[in-house]
């Protein structure tokens, strides 16, 4: 069986600062981006107090902040049929601001390139080893979709 060999990119993307920002906002006397700001420190908050708690890491941090935007986006279309215009406002308000620090997702072929240099470097996958690849392209891309990577891995296996 082949090893498993860890990206050799590490990700450039960077955790949030969000004591920096929520200070910044406070001098800028941004009230969106603070209340935003603060509601994403209080997401993180619970996840890394949470009794099974994963390590807090970019690719939680990004998953994090798509849920929080998925949410905030069944908010809005709540507000939108109940004709709440002021929470329209609001809600729409802190979804541009959590989507500005979700990464753009790589195309398929960014993921198939990285599933290539895994075969190259490990051979071709079988069915055992599909999790091996999948999670290993999941460390190279973080910002990739889960769902994504497994139509396109299954493609690869033996």
């Amino acid at each position: 069986m082949n090893t498993y060999s860890k990206p050799s990119q590490n990700s450039t993307l960077k955790m949030l600062d969000l004591d920096e920002m929520i200070k910044n906002a406070m001098k800028a006397r941004d009230t969106n981006r603070l209340k935003a700001y603060k509601n994403i420190k209080a997401k993180k908050q619970e996840l890394l107090t949470a009794k099974n708690a994963k390590p807090y890491d970019v690719a939680a941090e990004i998953t994090m902040l798509k849920k929080m935007a998925s949410e905030l986006s069944n908010d809005y279309e709540t507000a939108l049929s109940a004709g709440r215009q002021d929470l329209i406002d609001e809600i729409l308000d802190e979804l541009n601001i959590i989507r500005e620090f979700i990464p753009k997702e790589p195309s398929a072929e960014v993921i198939e390139k990285t599933v290539n240099e895994w075969i190259t470097k490990n051979g071709n996958p079988d069915k055992r080893q599909m999790g091996v690849l999948i999670n290993y392209v999941k460390e190279c891309l973080p910002t990739a979709d889960g769902k994504t990577i497994a139509n396109i891995v299954k493609k690869f296996i033996d």
